[in-house]
């Protein structure tokens, strides 16, 4: 309760209203109003119609009116269009008819199929029987099954002011 007489501070501030004039103040750039009366030229250009006549003055290439009377050839060629007979001139290759009465033999063939008896016929492997009546040992190990007590019986090694 020190700061209880404590009056804030500030209050005294006075904030002014006016409005500030640049256009007075502000000068323009060194040079820059020199030409400001410059007007633009231009727009004087007279756009000529007249027809241009390349034809009368052009010449043409050197040797290119050398061949002027050329004709391109060709054009009396006729093509055929006729039904080919293959059937009746065509010929077989030579010896290709010598066994065309052949008969392929065979077909006295039997495929038999007999069940197969393996567990008549089978025998075990030499000595694998001897030991047959084997039992195996242990399971007499009994497995105690219950929880430990160290909670119960630790001892703190430092005083740490637990009861």
């Amino acid at each position: 309760m020190e700061n209880a007489q404590h009056i804030p501070g500030g209050g005294d501030v006075k904030i002014e209203d006016h409005k500030l004039e640049f256009k007075e103040r502000a000068h323009s750039r060194i040079g820059s109003l020199e030409n400001a009366d410059h007007t633009p030229s231009g727009g004087n250009v007279e756009i000529q119609t007249e027809k241009l006549e390349f034809h009368k003055k052009a010449q043409s290439k050197v040797g290119s009116k050398d061949n002027i009377k050329y004709k391109p050839g060709g054009g009396e060629k006729k093509i055929e269009s006729r039904k080919l007979e293959f059937k009746e001139k065509a010929q077989p290759k030579v010896g290709s008819l010598d066994n065309a009465e052949h008969v392929a033999g065979g077909g006295k063939v039997q495929i038999e199929s007999h069940k197969l008896d393996y567990k008549e016929k089978a025998q075990p492997k030499v000595g694998s029987l001897d030991n047959a009546e084997h039992t195996p040992g242990g399971g007499n190990i009994e497995i105690e099954n219950h929880s430990p007590t160290f909670k119960e019986e630790a001892v703190a090694r430092t005083d740490s002011g637990i009861p």
